[in-house]
């Protein structure tokens, strides 16, 4: 399957590439992480979604000159909040910034629609009506239903052979995902 989705809001279809990363703990709180990222310049732009103390936190996210050696931020929103600025850099110690820093119009309007696409190919939400079959059947195989879901059809592309299962996209880089993990508030952090 192509790690691209259509951005349904141009006229004609047009591919945007982007990468994505799931982390999945069957016997656990299940969704550890679920992103995906795409470039653009020196920025990387993208979304998680994840556990965080038992709540599941998601955020858009920009790491601000990530290919470049000007120092790097690590901004994000709050909560799902795309249009309300960038409310964190967790570059800082205290990341809660004063003021948020506004963003710009077009990756915001790219970021909704990849999101969108996202969830309907990778998730499904508990408290969404549509999803009885989908509950059903995780429940069926075993698989914890939490408020955020990783269709069970899916899971036969993760690499299962540690507790936690994780799945990559072709060309998902490393380095993007450690180091968000070594930022994020998620529980699937690097230590």
């Amino acid at each position: 399957m192509s790690t691209h989705a259509t951005y349904a809001a141009y006229p004609t279809r047009t591919i945007v590439p982007h990468e994505s990363f799931l982390a999945y703990a069957p016997r656990g709180p299940g969704v550890m992480c679920a992103l995906f990222y795409f470039p653009a310049e020196r920025d990387i732009y993208g979304w998680w979604i994840g556990s965080a103390g038992g709540e599941f936190l998601p955020a858009y996210f920009l790491l601000k000159d990530f290919f470049s050696t000007d120092g790097n931020h690590c901004y994000t929103t709050r909560g799902g909040d795309l249009y309300g600025g960038w409310h964190y850099d967790y570059e800082r110690e205290q990341p809660a910034l004063a003021e948020p820093l506004a963003g710009d119009d077009a990756p915001r309007h790219l970021l909704e629609e990849l999101q969108h696409e996202f969830c309907r190919e990778w998730l499904y939400f508990a408290d969404d009506p549509a999803a009885a079959a989908e509950i059903a059947e995780s429940e069926r195989y075993g698989f914890p239903v939490q408020p955020v879901n990783i269709q069970r059809r899916k899971l036969a592309r993760f690499d299962t052979h540690d507790a936690v299962w994780t799945y990559a996209s072709s060309k998902a880089d490393a380095n993007v995902i450690d180091y968000l993990r070594q930022r994020w508030p998620l529980d699937y952090r690097l230590e």
